[in-house]
């Protein structure tokens, strides 16, 4: 999105002059001020004006119709308080990585974004420079009968584009010092650096999910993108109504929050997380400009539940069970299962497991719109949250099922444990509360009927039988066994030879069947390839040693 914006070059100052809105007591802005003295500051002299007009603009004063020069033998001085050096980059090559700078000076000509030319400027502007430009003020006041005094510097640079970066704009900035008859030198008003706006606008939508979770299996599910601050360019005032552009993804483990104690009706979960989120968000604005920027901040997620009834089913909400048993909506599936043993080393049996766990998931976002005028940072109160357009903390109008994919490989059986012990058994899916061989159980519930049967309960995570989905799957044995089996090995070449009689007599190769098992051969056959091995045409398998 764009916005013209009017540059305002030296020539036109007399018609009008920008600075910023003063903000203090003894400094009051009345329509009418004959009275005024006005120092413009060019870069390179000055030149003073009669100020005759204010006119309140939002968030500015704008300085109108100035009368004609002053004469500059009433001024202290006429040269520029001004003094800096163009800033040099030592990186600087003038090769195209960096083309806007000169490789032989250094000097840099354009700046990267706005906050290093207002500092640049700034820089330039010290105590003692201030102090002098308030003693020159003094003295064109005196000297002119003037009640206040105005210094504004004004300058042109050239700043790279919000929302292109390979692309640069001129842009107005403006340093200013406000001087009143009751102050002396040194108690002068400083405004700071204020560069006009750019443009160009690039409006932004901001989302970012916690990677921490609540009540949620030892953390093991998360969100998607848990932990990811994801920054999208917007081309409408709201990412349900706009075209998405991903511009960048960042992550920050200030940015997590975790739950209240007590909560209350404006904030369920703690605020760390979404302030650290807003001073990041303050580079971005000062870097991109948006007329708006949207902020989703996704607090922890937490598992739904829900009433059960004797089956093991969701009640509905309006259930009339005066004391309901809930469990959390959540599936395991085992979907992929091994069996390895190594007869060839004895290496005992290790059994793999692969795991998908769909959880339905509570979500509370809460939804910020960052205009130009509001100030947001990292040092933000609560109160200055509120005072923001914020929807308070709102669950997703839509059920959010979370996929979340586990493997786990178990070692530490006995050689001796045979592939049947795992036919109706699994081992702790998220493979970290127990070890094994002592991290199996069965799925299937043995004890009674009700829900709350604590024998039917996975006793590491507190789930119950029916969150394992059957039936499972089959279980792959991926063994390497011992073939014991003859193979026919030529043992002498075949060769010819004339005999007494002069005739030629040819001799074939001989062979042999010989005794041998595939553990020193080829230290071992996968199990599901014993079928290929002995279907050669040179071999007699003669047994296979599973264990």
């Amino acid at each position: 999105m764009k916005r013209n914006t009017k540059l305002i070059g030296a020539s036109t100052v007399v018609v009008s002059l920008l600075i910023p809105t003063i903000a203090q007591a003894s400094l009051p802005m009345t329509r009418q001020t004959q009275d005024a003295v006005t120092l413009y500051d060019n870069g390179t002299d000055i030149r003073a004006f009669n100020r005759a007009f204010a006119n309140s603009l939002e968030g500015y004063k704008r300085i109108e119709a100035l009368e004609g020069d002053i004469d500059s033998s009433l001024l202290r001085t006429t040269s520029s308080r001004f003094t800096c050096e163009v800033p040099k980059n030592p990186y600087c090559d003038g090769t195209g990585f960096n083309p806007y700078c000169d490789g032989a000076s250094k000097e840099q000509t354009v700046f990267p974004d706005q906050n290093y030319a207002k500092q640049w400027v700034g820089s330039c502007f010290d105590e003692r420079t201030a102090f002098e430009i308030e003693l020159d003020l003094a003295t064109a006041m005196e000297n002119t009968g003037a009640t206040r005094g105005f210094y504004q510097f004004r300058d042109q640079v050239d700043v790279r584009r919000p929302s292109d970066k390979t692309q640069t704009e001129e842009r107005s900035i403006y340093y200013t010092i406000i001087l009143d008859k009751n102050n002396t030198p040194g108690e002068g008003y400083k405004s700071g650096v204020v560069i006009s706006d750019s443009e160009y606008r690039t409006n932004l939508y901001l989302v970012y999910e916690n990677s921490d979770t609540v009540d949620l299996l030892d953390g093991a599910v998360t969100s998607p993108n848990a932990g990811d601050m994801i920054v999208y360019e917007m081309d409408g005032s709201t990412p349900e109504t706009s075209n998405l552009t991903e511009i960048e993804t960042f992550q920050n483990e200030n940015f997590d929050t975790e739950r209240l104690v007590d909560s209350t009706a404006n904030f369920k979960f703690k605020t760390d997380g979404i302030k650290n989120v807003m001073g990041y968000a303050t580079m971005l604005k000062d870097s991109y400009n948006p007329d708006v920027m949207v902020i989703d901040y996704h607090n922890p997620i937490s598992l739904k539940e829900c009433a059960v009834a004797s089956d093991g089913s969701c009640l509905p909400e309006s259930h009339s069970d005066p004391e309901p048993y809930f469990k959390p909506k959540l599936n395991a599936f085992t979907t992929d299962r091994t069996f390895f043993r190594n007869v060839c080393t004895g290496e005992g049996v290790t059994y793999t497991q692969e795991n998908k766990i769909q959880a339905d998931i509570n979500s509370y976002v809460e939804r910020y719109v960052i205009t130009r005028e509001d100030n947001i940072s990292d040092n933000m109160t609560n109160d200055d949250l509120l005072a923001l357009n914020r929807i308070a903390p709102y669950k997703l109008d839509y059920n959010e099922i979370i996929e979340v994919d586990f493997y786990n490989s178990h070692s530490g059986f006995d050689y001796n444990t045979d592939i049947d012990y795992f036919g109706n058994r699994i081992t702790e899916y998220l493979g970290k509360n127990a070890s094994s061989p002592n991290n199996t159980l069965s799925p299937t519930c043995s004890g009674s009927s009700t829900y709350d049967d604590e024998n039917c309960y996975d006793t590491w995570n507190g789930l119950h039988h029916d969150h394992y989905k059957k039936p499972l799957a089959e279980v792959e044995n991926i063994s390497i066994v011992d073939v014991n089996y003859e193979e026919r090995v030529k043992v002498a070449d075949a060769y010819s030879y004339t005999n007494e009689d002069g005739d030629v007599i040819n001799v074939p190769a001989k062979y042999e069947w010989q005794k041998k098992n595939t553990c020193n051969t080829t230290s071992g056959t996968r199990i599901y390839n014993v079928s290929d091995f002995c279907s050669g045409s040179n071999i007699k398998c003669l047994s296979v040693d599973t264990k």
